[in-house]
């Protein structure tokens, strides 16, 4: 499931733990990433099982298959620069990914957001290639 939303939570520092709070309490992940972040849904799918493959190969290099995800997102291999390309920058406009089966419901109450029109940037084909050859080494 991936929805853009606007959270009430107005402070970063209060919207990574509710995230997690119910990450936590619910057993499902969520990535959450800056609006314009991704080009397709299918390219966020696409860096959610590269992220998968790379665990399973003992490739990766983040610890979780959450922040994983965004470093092929960003498609790079490191995690400021990940943050910095798709993080969050906004709590009032930001996407939700979820790493498992949530309740969309359940997701919206836990960031106190309302849902809003999904908005992609650029293309789709070269956003998922970009992806895919990001661990190619020079």
């Amino acid at each position: 499931m991936m929805i853009r939303v606007k959270s009430k939570i107005g402070d970063m520092e209060s919207l990574f733990p509710a995230a997690e709070a119910f990450s936590k309490a619910s057993g499902c992940g969520l990535l959450l990433l800056g609006t314009g972040a991704v080009a397709s849904e299918r390219h966020l799918l696409v860096c959610r099982h590269l992220a998968e493959r790379a665990f399973a190969e003992k490739r990766n290099i983040a610890k979780s298959l959450k922040n994983e995800t965004l470093l092929f997102v960003a498609a790079t291999m490191k995690i400021d620069t990940a943050i910095g390309r798709a993080g969050v920058k906004d709590p009032s406009d930001l996407t939700v990914f979820a790493l498992g089966e949530c309740k969309k419901r359940e997701v919206l109450e836990a960031l106190e957001a309302r849902e809003l029109p999904i908005k992609f940037a650029g293309n789709e084909l070269r956003a998922i290639e970009r992806s895919a050859l990001s661990r190619i080494k020079e």
